[in-house]
């Protein structure tokens, strides 16, 4: 009898740490531990890439990989502590819209620009701990909204949070470089090494329908967005949403389906359109309905950055002491020439960047020039697009 029953306990032991381990994880295990500074004042926000192939079902890379479909719990390895002390608006968020991108490089630059247009897939307002966590485990946590997921393209993941305990949280990685740091609002970092282990989930089911692109541009005081299906099964008709936080979306227009009865397995092209975008970044995302009524969120979000004056270009803050940024939009990947120019036309400073389609980022540092008027040129493919006129004080 006591040998069944200890039979029967290590079996249930053996179940409930099995069930801790995702079903498919990084091959970058390793034992190192880094404190990530998500709750200080300064760093609360961090990103990590992996590059396509990166997930397997043993984490080793010889086990099956995930195949296209929908992540619906992700899984984070612990360090040798956990602070279960709790966090406000903690925010995991998700993209593969990358353009090529498949790591932040090898080197550690003074700053770099985090990633826009993410999938939120999981938020708590307030009271977000790590309870139940245990040291070098893996802690589960189910998302809000399930994210589709190519195994053929890098994924980006976001962690970040407005407030915490004052504790840094603690997750194991390697030495790669491939973390990114900084304050909760900029729109810059400071890169760091450190590769997260993470892990998912996948729901078993097919995704209705196959999204070959999903883009969008503005026209006038228009914001037009434009997607192709590759094949449908069984839909209803798609939402396009809209926000302007990047977090909190809204159904804009409803677009049915062309396929006859909801089936197709030729290309499809639709378009939505919002006219009245609002002031600053404008993100768009997809859901799609099918006949039954099930809703699946598409992961790709498009930002479209308007400016006060209807520009696609914004340079601030205005006068400035040390630091000035460059929001631009542009409707395709460009290489992008930022020339910094004073009183007497003289070029003092230039940037040299490649944009990618939509909404870009360029921080361009002026500590060390003296004070004074200045102006800046941006010019895409060799053509002067825009010039602002700034102070340094």
């Amino acid at each position: 009898m006591k040998k069944h029953l200890l039979l029967s306990i290590l079996v249930l032991s053996s179940f409930l740490m099995k069930a801790q381990v995702p079903e498919y994880y990084n091959t970058s295990v390793s034992s190192v531990i880094n404190n990530y500074p998500l709750s200080s004042n300064s760093f609360n926000k961090a990103q990590w890439i992996f590059p396509a192939g990166e997930f397997n079902a043993g984490g080793t890379g010889i086990g099956a990989s995930p195949y296209v479909g929908n992540i619906s719990k992700i899984f984070l390895r612990m360090g040798n502590s956990v602070s279960f002390n709790p966090y406000s608006n903690f925010t995991i968020s998700l993209t593969q819209n990358l353009s090529g991108m498949t790591s932040f490089g090898t080197t550690a630059p003074i700053a770099y620009s985090f990633v826009t247009g993410l999938t939120p897939c999981f938020y708590q307002a307030s009271g977000f701990s790590f309870v139940g966590a245990t040291p070098n485990s893996w802690y589960g946590i189910q998302l809000n909204t399930s994210f589709q997921y190519d195994p053929a393209l890098p994924l980006l993941v976001e962690i970040k949070v407005s407030g915490g305990s004052g504790n840094s949280i603690s997750l194991t990685n390697t030495s790669t470089p491939r973390r990114l740091y900084g304050g909760y609002s900029a729109s810059s970092a400071t890169n760091a090494t450190g590769v997260l282990n993470f892990g998912f989930n996948m729901i078993q089911t097919p995704l209705p329908v196959q999204l070959f692109s999903f883009n969008g541009h503005q026209n006038g005081s228009a914001d037009i967005c434009k997607w192709t299906t590759n094949s449908e099964t069984n839909n209803a008709f798609f939402s396009l949403q809209h926000s302007t936080d990047g977090i909190n979306f809204v159904t804009i227009q409803k677009v049915n389906t062309k396929a006859s009865n909801g089936n197709s397995s030729t290309s499809l092209n639709y378009e939505g359109v919002n006219n009245m975008p609002s002031l600053g970044h404008n993100y768009y995302r997809l859901a799609q309905v099918d006949i039954n009524g099930t809703t699946s969120l598409n992961s790709h979000i498009i930002d479209l950055f308007r400016t006060s004056d209807g520009n696609q270009v914004s340079v601030y803050p205005n006068p400035t002491t040390d630091l000035v940024n460059v929001d631009f939009f542009v409707n395709k990947t460009s290489n992008i020439l930022i020339k910094l120019v004073d009183i007497n036309g003289r070029i003092i400073k230039q940037v040299k960047n490649v944009a990618n389609e939509g909404a870009n980022h360029i921080p361009i540092q002026l500590s060390e020039f003296s004070k004074g008027l200045y102006m800046i040129h941006l010019i895409e493919n060799d053509k002067l697009v825009s010039t602002h006129k700034i102070t340094k004080e």
